[in-house]
């Protein structure tokens, strides 16, 4: 089944970061992909247009698995749009930034992930492709408090 539309997912959450696209056990190619948690009912009408998602396994039997979906990032001719929020700091991201994303604490996110319909070999499937990422960031304390000051002034102490 083809997927046509691009989906909308706010309030979420990432899971299995690899925005360097670094080599890993489970990603030897070394491509830049993340997961983004779903709520149960957006998992069940996604699955139902056809996107692939997957469940997490629980780590005991008092966790419930967890609806995600695993959303590539490529830059190329047709870039996706990756914006860092910090309090009132908005930063836009590129390919060479994009992989500070691994090492910050994320709170709300909200994506925008376009469906990519492919037809390998007689292999058929949907890949889901970032098209437009907010990621919100709790402002480290320090940084607010010296944010006024700029980059060659001295600290007041």
């Amino acid at each position: 089944m083809a997927v046509n539309n691009v989906e909308y997912i706010e309030g979420a959450r990432m899971i299995f970061r690899n925005f360097r696209g670094a080599p890993t056990q489970f990603n030897a190619e070394g491509k830049r992909n993340f997961c983004v948690v779903i709520s149960p009912q957006k998992a069940v009408k996604m699955a139902e247009a056809g996107w692939p998602i997957k469940y997490t396994k629980p780590r005991d039997e008092y966790e419930d698995p967890e609806a995600y979906i695993k959303v590539n990032l490529v830059f190329g001719k047709n870039p996706p749009k990756i914006v860092l929020v910090s309090g009132t700091n908005m930063t836009t991201l590129d390919e060479e930034s994009v992989g500070a994303l691994d090492f910050v604490d994320p709170g709300n996110i909200d994506i925008c992930i376009r469906p990519y319909n492919y037809n390998l070999g007689g292999r058929i499937g949907v890949s889901a492709y970032c098209k437009t990422l907010y990621v919100n960031v709790e402002p480290d304390p320090l940084e607010e408090k010296y944010a006024h000051l700029d980059a060659d002034e001295e600290a007041p102490f």
